[in-house]
């Protein structure tokens, strides 16, 4: 194990820079790159998570506030608490999360209604494990629940 690493943008959605493979037991350390248009749903975890923008412009939804982020700005979200974005312009950002902080999202379900459903995928470092008598989340479960999951607000509303 090594102490040290030199930073290397991420080629293509989000990497692991430091987490559980770098001995870290409480937080984990991700990059993004995102193409225009990208991002991801209203979701929230059980656990706190920051951001920081390195370059591009990308709308964010933190609880009930929307606002166009681009690079130097840094995105608080405290645990629970409801959150998305979409890139406006291809976009770096730096995650810091808690790891097993889950990954929950508000999905529509056919009867109208909607409901928190947790995804357990290993390509997302503050994951949870999925507990007895759970899988990890198929990509195919995964595309249906983004499918359903709600979309961050536009800033320009």
């Amino acid at each position: 194990m090594t102490y040290f690493r030199r930073y290397e943008a991420p080629a293509s959605g989000f990497r692991s820079v430091a987490g559980r493979d770098e001995g870290l037991r409480r937080i984990v350390l991700a990059a993004g790159q995102l193409g225009a248009g990208e991002g991801g749903p209203l979701h929230l975890h059980h656990r706190e998570e920051i951001w920081r923008i390195l370059s591009g412009e990308v709308d964010v939804t933190v609880g009930s506030d929307t606002r166009r982020c681009s690079a130097g700005d840094i995105v608080i979200i405290p645990t629970d608490t409801s959150h998305g974005f979409t890139t406006i312009t291809e976009t770096t950002m730096e995650v810091v999360a808690e790891l097993d902080a889950g990954q929950i999202f508000p999905a529509s379900e056919t009867d109208g209604t909607t409901r928190l459903v947790e995804v357990y995928r290993v390509d997302l470092p503050w994951s949870r494990r999925p507990p007895p008598g759970f899988d990890w989340t198929s990509d195919e479960e995964m595309t249906d629940v983004l499918r359903r999951a709600a979309p961050p607000k536009d800033s320009r509303e």
